[in-house]
């Protein structure tokens, strides 16, 4: 009674008491007197909010299952109570208690907004005991439901900044991506970040307080609650995917021994990538020291156990181990332990990864390099000569581990790949003075297997590398060289390398003597010659199947020292040469070597060439000589490459030319029959049998036989042999067309010139007339024939487009203009006129005809119109023309 009479003053109030006394439940009436109410209030004065409490109060006292107005009044009260005050709690739970259970819709509505409100007020004590009574209140179906509208969201806006993705109801397609790659990139981060309390750490090992940059503390009710409703949804149908979401923000919290927990009980049982199995790890690391510290002989179980089902992630788990030495151990532990990781690094067995390496190293020194940062900033009072000595000491350990890096790096990858010549050459280049290079590649010589070396010469440039060592002295060259010709190689062109080395620093001693014997040693020259020559084809299969079909063929391995004699041009060549260039030797001696060459079959054309060239100079008779001697060299040569196209044409070029200069062409009867006969192998060893385009042959040909005044047999036995021969290209055969014409018109008479100009027309393409038809023309004008010169004009210009033929047309409207009338350059226009509409419009037309055109007999005198029909025509004979006809498709 004192409320009402402290509340209700006015007359208006009255008369909505009196309604309500009559009406208790008339929501209605409430809402009518609340407004009313509302509109008397104007601020936060105490009377007229407490007047407006009371009217809510009395409201919700006789209609307590509207949820509506439930939150319509605790809105109100927020505005006007502090946060966390004890009257809106109080409201919230009245509120919760008036629902009626079947009302589950609004009370889940009135549970999230009562939870979330805790989380304003940061009341976590009281949401444990509220959340509780909670879930025991709604059906077990609602309970996801509640979590992500109040744990999973309170969570995610505490770890915002940090979570690039957190959102229980997107859908995650990619599972490997959605958790794997975020952990890729925080396992990057952490292996080569710098941990904030790293300082601290090593100087707890080193037993010097360093005080902690950042201390962790952990969120232990965010990751309780995490782990609960893991617990919660682990059995739903498809959980793996929010169970990810789960540990993306569970990692966060930095409650490492959930997390731990975590990872064995949701994640480990379906899967387990390296990248989680390393943040498992990292959390047992993260518990030293506390109770649940794990047990040193176990955690390196663990780690070995990941080293082998993570190989190409060793890397992570070494680093990490050593990380866990140095928050569980002593200085000599860990040193211990990185110099026995960096000792096995590196070769097939157990071995760890390039990576790895690195990695392992690169952390070494940074420790080293902490170590040193902490025993510097200790503060100088507290300095003995003792912490001196320490800093010298590590300094002296720092710049060794700098300065040994390369080094040991190249014994890394060497006991991966203990062939690699590259990384030996490495590897001698890091040697600080002659002697460390030279045990450099004495190691190299004893541990590289010839036969597992892939590219030819590479081995032997770096025995002669090696070499130059000695050079200083004959004696220990020689020495060395025998050594390592020794060697069992699989290539020739290693042997090569060396007898070649050995032989030039004989000649640089001036023992050229020596030289020639070294090089003669290699090609077991001449005392073994007869054997190898006889046996090389049975070397030689011997010698491929091995290669050929590799080691398991069944084949004893032929070292490259048995082969060298009858596979090695280069030391048989570099032998001849040094034979021709040694004052001393016999003629005899040289001519030997280059049969030797021959029988053996290493002989190339430059041999042959060099072989011919040495018997020239023999005597002053030349072409004698060349008759008797010099041109056998060049059969044998013939006979010799003649299964390879482009060495032979070489060859018989080079033979030609030789020939010619040799006969000169002389008048003897002899001479010229020998240049025919080659000639006539030429055309039918290039042509007929490798189907080579032997144009330059036919021109040297024509040129000779015009130069011996062999005009008809130029004009029929070469020039037009060589225009029907299928192997010369069209340009080629334009150009025998040109010589061939010349000829005709300097030494044959005029009706065998115009139908060799008739047979050309007929025989290369439309587009490439032009000049013919002006200079067959020509050739009419010059006898006056002009009758027949614009016949031909006539009919060439039709040939082609005008734009293709303009110097046609131009030529042909000099010549009416000299010897045509007004009536003949009016047909010029109109000629000229209907050819462009021709081409024009009948474009495709004439690419289908084809690109030849055709001479016939059209029976047409002095030019009249031609007829169009080619393909009814037949050509006629040259031999049928009259000075007065003309035989054109015209």
């Amino acid at each position: 009674m004192d409320e009402l009479a402290k509340y209700i003053t006015s007359d208006a109030d009255i008369a909505f008491e009196y309604e309500l006394f009559e009406h208790p439940n008339d929501e209605l009436i409430w809402k009518r007197y609340l407004n009313h109410i509302k509109k008397e209030y104007e601020g936060p004065e105490l009377n007229n909010t407490n007047r407006v409490a009371f009217i809510y109060e009395r409201f919700l006292n006789n209609v307590s299952n509207k949820i509506e107005l439930w939150l319509e009044y605790i809105a109100f009260l927020k505005n006007i109570e502090p946060l966390g005050s004890p009257k809106l709690l109080n409201i919230f739970q009245l509120a919760l208690s008036k629902l009626t259970r079947d009302n589950v819709e609004k009370k889940i509505t009135l549970w999230i907004n009562y939870l979330n409100y805790l989380f304003e007020a940061d009341n976590l004590q009281l949401f444990d005991k509220e959340f509780t009574k909670c879930m025991r209140s709604l059906p077990l179906d609602r309970h996801v439901e509640i979590w992500e509208c109040t744990v999973l969201t309170y969570i995610k806006n505490k770890y915002q900044d940090s979570i690039l993705y957190f959102d229980q109801n997107d859908e995650v397609t990619n599972h490997e991506f959605s958790l794997e790659q975020e952990e890729e990139k925080e396992k990057e981060e952490e292996t080569y970040g710098e941990d904030p309390n790293e300082l601290y750490y090593i100087g707890k090992m080193l037993g010097i307080p360093v005080e902690m940059e950042e201390e962790i503390i952990p969120d232990n009710w965010s990751a309780l609650y995490l782990f609960r409703y893991a617990i919660l949804i682990k059995n739903k149908i498809d959980s793996h995917t929010d169970l990810e979401k789960i540990y993306k923000v569970l990692r966060f919290t930095n409650d490492f021994e959930i997390i731990k927990d975590f990872l064995q009980e949701f994640i480990f049982p379906w899967k387990r990538p390296d990248v989680l199995y390393y943040k498992y790890l990292d959390c047992l690391m993260n518990l030293l020291g506390t109770d649940a510290s794990p047990d040193v002989i176990d955690f390196e179980k663990k780690i070995k156990e990941a080293l082998e089902q993570y190989p190409s992630s060793d890397w992570i788990f070494v680093k990490l181990l050593a990380r866990f030495y140095i928050r569980a151990g002593t200085y000599n532990h860990f040193v211990g332990f990185i110099d026995s990781i960096l000792s096995i690094v590196g070769g097939s067995n157990g071995s760890r990864t390039l990576k790895c390496f690195n990695v392992i190293y690169e952390y070494y020194i940074h420790v080293e390099e902490k170590i040193i940062e902490i025993l510097i900033n200790i503060k100088e009072d507290d300095w003995k000569e003792s912490i001196r000595e320490k800093i010298s000491t590590h300094f002296q350990k720092l710049e060794k581990l700098i300065n040994e890096y390369a080094l040991k790096l190249n014994s890394f990858k060497l006991k991966d790949d203990i062939n690699n010549i590259s990384l030996w050459t490495s590897r001698v280049k890091l040697g600080n003075n002659i002697a460390e290079k030279q045990k450099f590649y004495e190691e190299a010589m004893l541990a590289i297997n010839p036969w597992k070396i892939k590219i030819k010469g590479e081995l032997g440039h770096f025995l002669c590398e090696y070499s130059r060592i000695f050079e200083n002295s004959l004696e220990s060259f020689r020495e060395a060289m025998n050594t390592l010709v020794k060697i069992p190689f699989r290539y020739i062109d290693d042997l090569e390398l060396l007898y070649i080395k050995w032989a030039n620093l004989e000649i640089k001693y001036g023992e050229m003597n020596n030289a020639i014997k070294v090089v003669k040693y290699a090609l077991k020259y001449p005392e073994d010659f007869e054997k190898y020559s006889s046996n090389s084809e049975t070397l030689l299969n011997r010698y491929y199947n091995v290669r050929d079909n590799g080691e398991n063929s069944g084949d004893e391995k032929v070292p490259a020292q048995v082969i060298l004699p009858i596979r090695s041009f280069k030391l048989w060549d570099f032998l001849l040469k040094l034979e021709l260039a040694f004052q001393y030797t016999e003629q005899q001696e040289i001519i030997e070597i280059f049969e030797a060459m021959i029988k053996m079959k290493v002989a190339k054309p430059i041999t042959f060439v060099m072989y011919s060239d040495y018997l020239s100079n023999l005597s002053d008779n030349n072409q004698e000589l060349f008759a008797n001697v010099v041109r056998k060299v060049y059969e044998r040569a013939i006979s010799h490459f003649n299964g390879s196209s482009v060495v032979l044409q070489q060859m018989y070029e080079i033979y030609l030319d030789s020939a010619l200069k040799n006969y000169k062409y002389m008048q003897n009867t002899n001479d010229r029959e020998l240049l025919r006969e080659l000639f006539d192998d030429i055309f039918t060893n290039l042509s007929l049998k490798h189907h080579l385009d032997c144009s330059n042959f036919y021109l040297k040909n024509g040129e000779v036989e015009t130069t011996l005044g062999n005009f008809h047999f130029a004009f029929e036995n070469v020039y037009l042999k060589g225009i029907k021969d299928n192997h010369v290209s069209i340009d080629n055969k334009i150009t025998l067309w040109n010589h061939l014409l010349k000829l005709s018109k300097s030494h044959l008479s005029l009706d065998i010139t115009r139908s060799l100009y008739e047979e050309c027309l007929l025989s290369i393409p439309n587009s490439k007339c032009a000049d013919f038809i002006i200079d067959f023309a020509k050739l009419e004008i010059a006898v006056n024939e002009f009758t027949r010169a614009r016949a031909i004009l006539k009919y060439g210009v039709q040939l082609a487009s005008v734009l293709t033929f303009a110097k046609v047309w131009d030529f042909w409207r000099e010549f009416e203009l000299d010897h045509g009338d007004r009536n003949t350059f009016k047909d010029i226009l109109k000629l000229k006129r209907s050819t462009e509409e021709k081409f024009v419009i009948e474009t495709e037309k004439i690419s289908n005809m084809g690109d030849n055109i055709q001479f016939v007999s059209s029976g047409t005198v002095g030019g009249n119109a031609p007829s169009s029909n080619k393909k009814d025509k037949t050509h006629t004979s040259p031999s049928s023309l009259t000075n007065n006809e003309i035989e054109l498709e015209l």
